[in-house]
């Protein structure tokens, strides 16, 4: 999947990327602070805590590449990875 938003070369192209990117982060956020809503009472994460926490890092991961893509398409850098 990177791989194809690292590859997208227009300006409109690039905010479509960004949006989209930045939408899953929003629910993957949501999610997160859903399942972290109340602590355990051990204290240790649950296995949905767990997930909830690394789909949010991964999908802020992706909102972030496909950020600085447009960055660099917007200075006029290479970005084809």
């Amino acid at each position: 999947m990177l791989g194809a938003e690292a590859r997208v070369g227009t300006r409109t192209e690039h905010r479509d990327a960004v949006e989209t990117a930045a939408t899953r982060w929003l629910k993957a956020a949501s999610a997160y602070a859903a399942a972290s809503y109340g602590p355990s009472p051990d204290g240790v994460p649950s296995v949905r805590q767990q997930q909830a926490t690394e789909a949010e890092r991964m999908a802020r991961g992706l909102y972030e590449r496909a950020l600085a893509a447009y960055r660099r398409h917007l200075r006029g850098e290479s970005h084809d990875e």
